[in-house]
């Protein structure tokens, strides 16, 4: 005779066999705690110096450069409206992050290559930021009873809810739909690039800076597809999948022109009963390139010096 137990996986695919209404809910004063973690690990593929224009020239060192960031968010929606947050607090808990930097000396100079690790730190732990939406744009400040520090505000983005990724309407299994820049940022930059920095100064590369160029000039798009169910600690999700590119191309850090491609893919488990994000994860293979032009003077002349340093590696980002 056969158990009710033994059809489990067959009733929890028929129970979500059909269109789906995947929705965001959110309740006045809910609170949410997401921990995000982001990694981004490149090594240069090329390094071109050249007068004037040109960036042709000798190969040069290789660089690699492994930038780790984990922070906790704490929020408190204070104003909600139809399931969407427009006022929340963002308490941040503690930091973690490294930063590595590794030189490899061409042949014949081995020994200059050195690799160093950095611990990092944020003014931002312990503080708290809240968030306004205005029309489809979120403004951070400071809020009564927080000293005002203009400079830690700089580069933090409001979602961490990604309800951009959801259908408009109901969606069956394998139902596909497209979403713009805006959820393609907040899926590769989720929480923005909030200040976290190594703990002891370095001469070397410096990674905010580029973060918030990639930040600012990123667009892209992503194709999201609904999957099959999962299971996991014995709740069933909604899995959203999904895959795109995106680029920036704009000015870099100290001068100069910085372009990165990004081909990126991963998945989100959504929370069908409370409305929410369980967790997100990203994936995505990436190729960066900065280019800069200054003035050198060589004896009694004075010329124009291009650096071209290429890189390629890997962005991953995780949200739970």
């Amino acid at each position: 005779m056969f158990q009710a137990a033994s059809f489990g996986p067959l009733l929890v695919l028929l129970a979500f066999s059909g269109p789906q209404e995947l929705t965001h809910q959110l309740a006045k004063d809910g609170k949410s705690t997401r921990t995000v973690e982001r990694v981004l690990d490149l090594r240069s593929t090329r390094i071109a110096v050249g007068l004037g224009a040109a960036t042709d020239g000798a190969d040069g060192p290789k660089i690699r450069f492994v930038d780790t960031d984990k922070f906790t968010a704490l929020d408190t929606h204070v104003e909600v409206a139809k399931g969407h947050s427009l006022r929340f607090t963002r308490k941040f808990a503690p930091f973690a992050g490294t930063l590595l930097q590794g030189f490899e000396a061409p042949k014949g100079f081995e020994e200059q290559s050195n690799e160093e690790t950095l611990d990092k730190h944020s003014a931002l732990e312990g503080r708290t930021v809240q968030f306004d939406r205005d029309g489809k744009q979120w403004k951070a400040s400071w809020p009564k009873g927080e000293e005002d520090d203009a400079e830690l505000l700089v580069g933090l983005r409001a979602d961490l809810e990604f309800a951009g990724l959801l259908p408009k309407k109901g969606a069956g299994h394998h139902d596909s739909w497209t979403v713009d820049s805006d959820t393609v940022r907040s899926i590769l930059m989720p929480g923005g690039v909030p200040l976290c920095e190594p703990k002891e100064q370095s001469p070397n590369v410096k990674a905010r800076p580029i973060w918030l160029a990639i930040d600012r000039h990123l667009e892209g798009e992503a194709k999201v597809s609904l999957r099959e169910p999962r299971q996991v600690g014995g709740e069933t999700f909604a899995v959203l999948g999904f895959k795109g590119k995106a680029s920036a191309k704009g000015d870099a850090p100290e001068g100069g022109t910085l372009t990165m491609e990004i081909e990126f893919e991963g998945e989100a488990l959504w929370d069908i009963a409370e409305g929410r994000l369980h967790s997100l994860e990203t994936s995505g293979e990436t190729k960066l390139a900065l280019e800069s032009k200054k003035s050198r003077t060589i004896g009694a002349k004075t010329m124009d010096v291009t650096e071209k340093i290429e890189f390629a590696g890997k962005l991953t980002t995780k949200v739970r």
